[in-house]
């Protein structure tokens, strides 16, 4: 995998060394794989305490290689790129100018969750209300950074890729590939994905 040491060694760092979110990056029209980083956990408590937080900052305290590293992520399907993937649904970004019929996007339905929202219609592929939605784009934007990286001429090599990285960081929001799951985060995300 000719990136992997170079992708691998870019989502080591700190949440510094990420890029600040803008949702004006969901022009950016080539494959790849991102990466999203926190501030602090603690954050996550900023609208809502609930119960699962303790067991959720324990296992990133312990369990992943960067715990600053949330979720690591890609566009590899045809009609897919970074701009839609990361900052349209994975951010949040598509629901700023329009009520998209398909809303793709398990990290902010995990996200939302850890904040303590809750789903006024509990289902999979579950929505947050558009208070909530307005809510968590300020959240995400004051502290969530990312990085993504350019795969367009390397598209077959961006799914071995991502598992090899999900299971060598073990990010909390990863659930497929990651052999150290976050049961707390899984916990709580089920409660709105009924």
């Amino acid at each position: 995998m000719k990136h992997y040491k170079y992708i691998s060694n870019q989502l080591e760092q700190t949440h510094e060394k990420f890029e600040t979110i803008l949702y004006d990056k969901m022009s950016i029209s080539y494959k790849g794989i991102y990466g999203i980083t926190i501030d602090a956990v603690m954050s996550f408590q900023e609208f809502n305490i609930i119960p699962e937080h303790e067991d959720i900052f324990r296992h990133i305290d312990n369990i992943p290689y960067n715990p600053a590293l949330l979720y690591i992520g890609s566009a590899k399907k045809p009609n897919s790129t970074i701009g839609e993937r990361l900052f349209g649904f994975q951010l949040g970004g598509k629901l700023i100018h329009e009520e998209p019929s398909t809303f793709r996007a398990i990290f902010y339905r995990k996200l939302g969750s850890v904040l303590g929202f809750i789903s006024p219609t509990p289902q999979k592929n579950f929505r947050f209300n558009s208070t909530d939605d307005v809510l968590m784009r300020s959240w995400i934007k004051k502290h969530l950074k990312v990085k993504y990286f350019d795969m367009n001429n390397e598209i077959n090599e961006i799914l071995p890729l991502e598992k090899k990285l999900i299971n060598e960081f073990k990010p909390p929001f990863n659930f497929q590939h990651n052999p150290d799951k976050c049961d707390a985060l899984t916990s709580v995300y089920r409660k709105n994905n009924k």
